[in-house]
């Protein structure tokens, strides 16, 4: 069973149109729904749509797929993953998620959404470059 969303988004915009704060949130489940990884996008989550590279912005709307792109974002703040259940060894209720695996997971969120895969592909390589250029490893 693939990864998961539970429950839709709303977002309430701003006057001037040019971000966005999450109204209803939602819950990311990696690798399938009710797993114990997953991630919560909260309400109260400022959003500014899908910030990607000029050369990347003739192919992307930017409101566009933002389920994906909000837990993409989240997961870049946080590096965390949350876990139902504490990790056996640190006790602790989340792991680390490095970069690498936070794009590779942007990838799987937008396909579950339906996004072709041409377009996940741009995607993922408009994230890997703008990493690698803002000194990513």
């Amino acid at each position: 069973m693939p990864n998961s969303y539970t429950g839709d988004l709303y977002l309430a915009l701003d006057v001037a149109g040019h971000g966005a704060v999450v109204a209803r949130g939602y819950r990311y489940y990696l690798t399938h729904k009710n797993s114990n990884e997953f991630v919560d996008i909260e309400v109260g989550m400022v959003t500014d749509g899908v910030t990607v590279p000029a050369w990347v912005r003739p192919f992307v709307r930017q409101w566009q797929y933002l389920k994906a792109v909000l837990v993409h974002d989240k997961f870049c703040k946080t590096l965390r993953v949350e876990l139902v259940e504490a990790d056996a060894v640190t006790g602790k209720m989340w792991r680390h998620i490095g970069r690498a695996e936070i794009d590779k997971e942007f990838k799987i969120a937008l396909g579950v959404l339906g996004c072709p895969k041409l377009k996940v592909q741009i995607f993922y390589i408009g994230v890997r470059v703008w990493f690698y250029f803002r000194g990513g490893k």
